[in-house]
């Protein structure tokens, strides 16, 4: 998950694909949620408002069933992240995607205009 947390989502993509084919079939989804969580990121770094929306979107009903956590990731926190940022895509709209863009490689949470909290960092966190 370190990819992932570095911003590195194509990298993330190819990794969690190889672990996605040969994974159990509880363990399918899961990845793939994760999977598509990193997609939808890589498609908001490239200022696609269609793309991150739809993908961050689909990641997010993929892992709902893996709450509160599995194998070893904090999912309902990786959700609350998620759902943030998909509440900021509708919110902000495709006319800031770029806005939205440049806050994703933000290491910390971020407040911008227009949204009524910050914006959490992008992270996936493991369970103590």
């Amino acid at each position: 998950m370190s990819q992932f947390n570095q911003g590195d989502y194509y990298a993330c993509h190819d990794t969690l694909e190889a672990l996605w084919m040969v994974a159990e079939p509880a363990e399918r989804q899961f990845y793939q949620g994760i999977l598509q969580l990193a997609v939808g990121l890589y498609h908001l770094g490239n200022r696609n408002w269609q793309g991150a929306a739809t993908l961050l979107g689909e990641g997010r009903h993929r892992l709902r069933s893996y709450c509160p956590s599995y194998g070893g990731i904090d999912v309902d926190d990786l959700l609350h992240r998620t759902e943030s940022w998909l509440m900021a895509l509708q919110q902000l709209g495709q006319a800031n995607v770029a806005v939205l863009a440049t806050a994703s490689q933000s290491q910390d949470d971020i407040s911008l205009a227009g949204l009524e909290a910050p914006l959490p960092a992008l992270h996936i966190r493991q369970v103590p």
